[in-house]
Formats: structure tokens, C-alpha cells, sequence
């Protein structure tokens, strides 16, 4: 436990202190001071050592709910479901990967990503019609559901901007999906408000309900276009490290 012996010291003082200003406050009920002894000394004293007590058994415990900084890689991998895949097939890429960046204030958080995902092929008959990459930025308000020493569960949802210039897919979609957060490490903070690093590993599901509108799309060998929608899954794991 990481508490210096000058803490216990100022720790008993204040005990002793709580002590005896309960027992002055019983017996000098009329006295003019006593007002400021049980109304503002005695609670504050006592809220300080609430406090000082729940950092002596566990000091994480002012970090559950919090705020912090943190940054996450991981590898992804990505499927499609929707009307789309009737008309157009999934390659996976071998690389997939997400890049994530959190900001936490008390219970929400707000995240960027970006996240490589995978090729889609326009699906005709006699052959495949590759097309670019389709890869995506997201900006996401989440929610800490439950936080604890080792495990954190957070779901979130935001707009979500995919980019395929060749089937002209640059529109605004929606995302949405929970983090599982395993601590594998955290350091102890030295004092009650004091500040822990923590080793991360980041179990994520994500969804985006997106569209296609791909101008190029032949029915027949005849080039009419296509208007369709899909919903992108992505399960990945990854590690990240973060200040809370």
C-alpha cells in the first residue's frame, strides 16, 4: 500500500481531532463556536477522511468513472451484410487495422478512428470487378456502462464518414458498438488525486449502416447504375495505453 508514514501520522491526527470535536459539540451545545465545530469543521474532516480511507483500501478507487486520455491500435476483421450483397462481393484485406484516440470526462467519452477495412467487387456473372479500398473516420460519444479495476464495458454510437471515390460513397453514415477494456497493468497513483498509466487490451464490435451509389454498376452488360445499402461488421482486438 502506498502511503507514506507522515499520511497515517496526519491520518490519526485528524481522527483524533474527529473525536474530541464530537465531544465538544455534545456538551457545549449553546457555546457561539459550536455552530463552526459541528456544521463546517466536523463534515469536512469528515468527508477528507472518507476519502482517505477508500484510497488506504483500494487507491484506484477515485479513478473508476473518470476522466484520461487514450490511444489504441488494432487489428480488424471485417464482413458485410445487407442488400448490397446481393450485387457486389467482400474481399477481406489481410491488414485491416483501426487507429483510436479517446477523451473521457466523468462517465462519457468522446473517440476518433480511423479504420482500414476491406475491398469490395462489384459481383457480375463472368468476373469480379475489384474496386478501391474502402476506409472510414469516426467520431463517437460513448458511455462508461461499468468500470472497475481490470474490466471496463462502454458502449458508443456516432457518424461515421466513408470514403470510395470510385462507387462515390463520401457521405456521412452512423456507427455504433461497445468496448471491452481489460487493465493488464495499471500503475498505482501516489495520492488521492494523483494521476495512473494504464496497459490496455480492447476487445471492439462495430456496425456502419452506410449506402452505396455506384454510377458505374452494369445489369445485362448495360451500364444503369445502382443505389443500395449494407451494414459493415467489424470485430477487432487491439492494445492501447492511457493516462486516467
Amino acid at each position: 500500500m502506498s502511503i507514506t508514514w507522515g499520511h497515517l501520522r496526519d491520518t490519526t491526527y485528524a481522527e483524533n481531532f474527529l473525536k474530541y470535536a464530537k465531544k465538544y459539540s455534545t456538551y457545549n451545545l449553546y457555546e457561539d463556536q459550536n455552530y463552526y465545530i459541528k456544521d463546517v469543521l466536523i463534515p469536512f474532516v469528515e468527508t477528507f477522511m472518507k476519502d482517505t480511507r477508500d484510497f488506504a483500501k483500494d487507491p484506484f478507487t477515485r479513478k473508476y468513472y473518470s476522466g484520461g486520455l487514450e490511444v489504441f491500435y488494432s487489428k480488424s476483421k471485417v464482413f458485410f451484410t445487407g442488400e448490397a450483397s446481393k450485387y457486389y462481393s467482400h474481399k477481406k484485406s489481410e491488414d485491416s487495422y483501426m487507429i483510436e484516440g479517446v477523451w473521457r470526462k466523468n462517465r462519457f467519452l468522446f473517440g476518433v478512428s480511423y479504420a482500414s477495412s476491406f475491398y469490395l467487387s462489384r459481383n457480375y456473372n463472368d468476373y469480379f470487378d475489384y474496386e478501391s479500398s474502402i476506409g472510414s473516420i469516426q467520431l463517437t460519444l460513448g458511455f462508461n456502462a461499468f468500470d472497475s479495476r481490470f474490466l471496463r464495458i462502454e458502449p458508443f454510437i456516432g457518424p461515421s464518414f466513408i470514403s470510395n471515390a470510385t462507387m462515390t460513397e463520401d457521405q456521412i453514415h452512423w456507427a455504433l458498438g461497445s468496448n471491452i477494456d481489460l487493465r493488464l497493468y495499471a500503475t498505482k497513483p501516489k495520492t488521492i488525486n494523483g494521476a495512473s498509466f494504464a496497459l490496455l487490451l480492447r476487445f471492439k464490435y462495430m456496425v456502419q449502416f452506410a449506402s452505396i451509389d455506384d454510377a458505374e454498376y452494369k445489369i445485362n452488360n448495360v451500364e444503369t447504375g445502382l443505389e443500395t445499402g449494407y451494414i459493415n461488421h467489424y470485430l477487432s482486438l487491439g492494445i492501447g495505453v492511457g493516462i486516467w
